[in-house]
């Protein structure tokens, strides 16, 4: 079996298997997932990916430092927003009908002293 096809499989594997998109294999979440492992590869030959990958435990707990960082750093930022009134945040939940899977998001939106209006995910 050829490279390609070896990757194509993977692909699809990574697909089926794990309930992703086809639009998936194009995010460019995955896509630097792969390129930090080719370089690592790269600087330390032929590893074995179960060797080198953190696992859903460690990732869940850097995820969390992470988030908490984030939330001091956007409390500081609308801080001053909010005493302004100058913030409003909307919530949108939807399914999809495909995945059967239901999804919510919280974004808020602020201006800046220079009218700038900007905006974030939490």
């Amino acid at each position: 079996i050829t490279f390609e096809n070896k990757l194509k499989d993977a692909e699809l594997k990574f697909v089926v298997a794990g309930s992703h998109s086809l639009n998936s294999l194009e995010n460019n979440g995955i896509l630097e997932l792969l390129q930090v492992d080719i370089k690592i590869g790269s600087h330390y030959g032929m590893l074995d990916m179960h060797d080198i990958f953190y696992g859903h435990k460690t990732i869940r707990e850097y995820l969390l430092i992470k988030f908490d960082a984030y939330l001091k750093t956007i409390r500081n930022i609308l801080g001053e927003s909010i005493k302004e009134h100058c913030l409003a945040a909307t919530y949108d939940l939807w399914t999809d009908d495909f995945a059967k899977r239901t999804y919510l998001d919280s974004t808020v939106f602020w201006t800046t002293k220079e009218y700038e209006l900007k905006h974030s995910l939490l």
